[in-house]
């Protein structure tokens, strides 16, 4: 059972990363980023029960850091999108 766990890790990683590189300027962050981070939460949540399982441990830690990969560099973009909205600068008005 733990091989499944980690074939379906790794997959979820790998289909995880791949949204992140589809994301371009012209399409809705949110509508790639928000699934890559739920597919990359469901791959990392595998990857460790198929470390935890002896059968298969280098799938699971595969998976595991494509998950992780896959889900740090969506919260990175929406910290950098939220910082640029957040530090624009204020008009001022000539007296």
């Amino acid at each position: 059972m733990g091989k499944a766990f980690g074939i379906t890790s790794l997959v979820l990683g790998i289909i995880s990363v791949g949204l992140i590189g589809l994301n371009t300027m012209r399409s809705p962050i949110l509508i790639i980023l928000l699934p890559a981070m739920i597919i990359a939460v469901v791959g990392v949540i595998f990857g460790g029960i198929a470390i935890a399982k002896d059968d298969s441990r280098g799938l699971g830690i595969a998976g595991l850091i494509l998950g992780t990969i896959g889900l740090a560099f969506p919260i990175w973009a929406l910290i950098n999108i939220m910082g640029g909205l957040l530090l624009q600068p204020v008009p001022v008005l000539p007296p």
